[in-house]
């Protein structure tokens, strides 16, 4: 598979509208070519491999499209696996392109050789674990299906391109490599600054490094830190909420997708379908903010699963990274396929760990915690776990405990575990960040789901006082547009920060994988963000002039 530079695509070539509702039938090949495809538009069959329901309406109301892809129990993992990126990469080709265009950017001379070196030995590494493995081992096979849904997303696109081209504005082609580097953008945080020099680092997505100023012609670098989540046990312990809200530049804010997925996957010698809702961005095929519900259709067995970056500050801990390696993205979506509850889910995370895309990850049983919310106790030994992953590390503890005795969990970027802060060369203390301060002070507000949304998307800098946040770049929800440059806070001003709050609680998750969101920077209580001439230099294609979005909701088969 061969790189091609990656260049800018007009806005122009945002033309092919494929229908909202599509079938996808695919056969499997008898060699070791892909599947071959065929998708019938405006009809949901009950005998296609995939069936996909596209709904871009709900932009107009909440930011988020909807994508509802699903696959019967009696289709081949791996096969309906293809055919759901199939029908994605067909449908949300016009968006691919926008956020595309809007984070990357390589140059004209592509990214350096070590790291496409990199990333083309993982690729090459992995796909021949899959070939070997897959037949005998769940979690190969797994590891298979996320896999296939790239190659699948790959073939797809290319339809979509190929019917566009009679048009007035036809689509772009993407290359395999192109699709391959939006789905690395939380593994670029790292990769690219473990192995790659310098000067080829990313300009815009995750991979960057604090705020740039604007006088570098840089508007869209986001903070060195990355997310605001919580987790809050009402008080009579009959309700556990949880939510969390993605930092990043404000290029990637739109166009957003939540999407749904349920696909059969394989665990201990059989078939089960599985529900998997996140949100997330065109082209990503895990959220990569990350937020997620799971379920296990036949137990109704049900996660809820949340991250917030962390930074690794000792270059040294970078020496454990090797191409043989499951990267972030990837293991992820693995870990939702195979995981029953919280230890598993983070043991199956933590199998051939990457060390990219380094993050504190928090794990609810939804299944657990309902046993205890619904007659008001205590939450049982194993309901909530919390893991950090770092290079060579992932170290994770049953914090159900935590919850039971201080009634919340809050993370924010800074690394809880003395094993990772060690490795990490972390210097930031957990209790004397500006947002453990906010979220100690307010989480004793969150009594309902408006109390929730609230706390989520929390920037209210001015009423904070002195000891709390000086900037509205410090809040639970970031604001680095409106951060006037000063000695207070050593960042600048930026369109980068918070593009989205989304939170439910475990009655939702449980009775239906319900979540609640709204996508764009929070103007609860600051001004709306519009875009203006003062970050002209951000891209925003398929961007609304201004983010004034309302909360709404989102659950399969809506």
């Amino acid at each position: 598979m061969l790189w091609l530079a990656s260049v800018p695509l007009t806005a122009s070539a945002v033309t092919v509208k494929p229908s909202a509702l599509v079938s996808v039938y695919c056969k499997p090949s008898s060699t070791d070519v892909a599947p071959s495809c065929v998708i019938q538009e405006g009809i949901i069959t009950k005998d296609s491999t995939a069936t996909s329901t596209y709904n871009i309406s709900t932009n107009l109301t909440t930011g988020f499209a909807t994508l509802d892809i699903a696959s019967p129990l009696g289709t081949e993992p791996r096969l309906a696996a293809y055919a759901a990126g199939y029908a994605e990469g067909y449908q949300t080709a016009a968006e691919i392109v926008s956020f595309y265009n809007n984070v990357y950017e390589f140059g004209p001379s592509g990214p350096s050789r070590k790291l496409l070196s990199f990333v083309t030995e993982n690729d090459k590494w992995v796909r021949t674990q899959v070939e070997k493995f897959a037949p005998t081992s769940d979690y190969w096979m797994s590891v298979g299906t996320v896999l296939d849904r790239f190659d699948g997303l790959v073939a797809g696109y290319e339809l979509a391109q190929k019917k566009s081209a009679a048009g007035a504005a036809p689509l772009p082609p993407l290359s395999s490599r192109d699709l391959l580097w939006v789905n690395l953008e939380g593994d670029l945080y790292d990769l690219q600054g473990a192995i790659s020099e310098p000067q080829f680092a990313g300009r815009k997505g995750r991979a960057a490094r604090g705020f740039q100023p604007l006088a570098v012609g840089n508007s869209s670098a986001l903070p060195a830190f990355h997310c605001s989540s919580l987790f809050k046990l009402a008080g009579d312990k009959r309700e556990l909420y949880f939510g969390h809200a993605t930092w990043d530049t404000y290029a990637t804010a739109a166009p957003r997708i939540f999407k749904h997925l349920t696909l059969p996957s394989r665990h201990n010698g059989s078939t089960l379908l599985r529900t998997v809702s996140m949100s997330s961005s065109p082209g990503f095929l895990a959220s990569i903010d990350d937020y997620y519900l799971v379920r296990e259709d036949a137990s109704r067995t049900t996660l809820g699963v949340i991250e917030t970056s962390v930074n690794i500050e000792d270059q040294k801990a970078y020496q454990a990274i090797t191409p043989q390696s499951v990267l972030c993205w990837v293991r992820s979506m693995v870990a939702n396929q195979l995981a029953l509850s919280a230890p598993s889910w983070v043991s199956a995370f933590a199998t051939h760990a990457s060390g990219t895309y380094n993050n504190q990850w928090q794990v609810i049983d939804v299944t657990l915690a309902m046993k205890s919310t619904s007659v008001g106790q205590e939450l049982l030994e194993d309901t909530f776990w919390v893991a950090e992953e770092v290079p060579g590390l992932v170290h994770g503890e049953d914090q159900s405990a935590h919850l039971n005795r201080y009634g919340y969990w809050p993370s924010f970027n800074v690394l809880f575990y003395p094993q990772t802060k060690a490795i990490a060369g972390a210097t930031s203390e957990y209790t004397e960040s500006v947002r453990y301060k906010i979220f100690e002070e307010h989480q004793a507000e969150v009594t309902s789901p408006a109390g929730m949304a609230r706390m989520i998307a929390w920037n209210d800098y001015q009423a904070s006082g002195e000891t709390v946040a000086k900037s509205p770049a410090q809040a639970i929800m970031s604001r680095g547009d409106l951060h006037a440059n000063d000695e207070l806070v050593i960042i600048d001003r930026s369109a980068g920060g918070g593009i989205d709050a989304k939170y439910s609680t475990v009655s939702a998750a449980a009775s239906g994988l319900i979540s609640f969101g709204r996508a764009g920077p929070t103007n609860d209580d600051q001004p709306t963000f519009c875009w203006t001439a003062a970050f002209e230099s951000t891209k925003h294609e398929g961007h609304p002039h201004c983010f004034d979005y309302k909360w709404g909701s989102f659950l399969p088969g809506a």
